[in-house]
């Protein structure tokens, strides 16, 4: 019905209409795709450095196997490291282990140095 109005502009007619139809193609298909989630992490896992480190004290503070007076925690781009001074090896582990418990955390490194107390 438009070539019969505007015979002269057809060619640009069939132009702009295939032009839009691109357009939205183009639009529906960017909106489709999704972004996976960082490192495969669940959405409600991802933390700040700050809020692990926050975490991760409070997990070292609330158990007592563990004496997180001596435990210095860091956190950057969600590796936590652990330096310090503990009293047992079996302590080391446990703030390994705490450390990894915390939800977003990617890695623990772990340099909890083992050092009986002085008598």
């Amino acid at each position: 019905m438009l070539r019969a109005i505007f015979p002269l502009m057809g060619g640009l007619m069939t132009m702009i209409l295939s032009l839009a139809a691109a357009a939205c193609l183009t639009v529906a298909t960017a909106s489709a795709v999704k972004e996976p989630p960082e490192r495969n992490v669940p959405a409600a896992h991802l933390q700040t450095d700050k809020e692990i480190q926050d975490a991760v004290v409070k997990g070292l503070l609330a158990n007592p196997e563990v004496s997180a007076a001596g435990i210095h925690v860091v956190v950057l781009d969600r590796v936590v490291t652990l330096t310090g001074f503990v009293r047992t090896n079996s302590a080391k582990k446990m703030a390994d282990r705490v450390a990894r418990a915390v939800p977003g955390v990617r890695a623990v490194r772990n340099k909890l140095v083992v050092r009986s107390p002085a008598r």
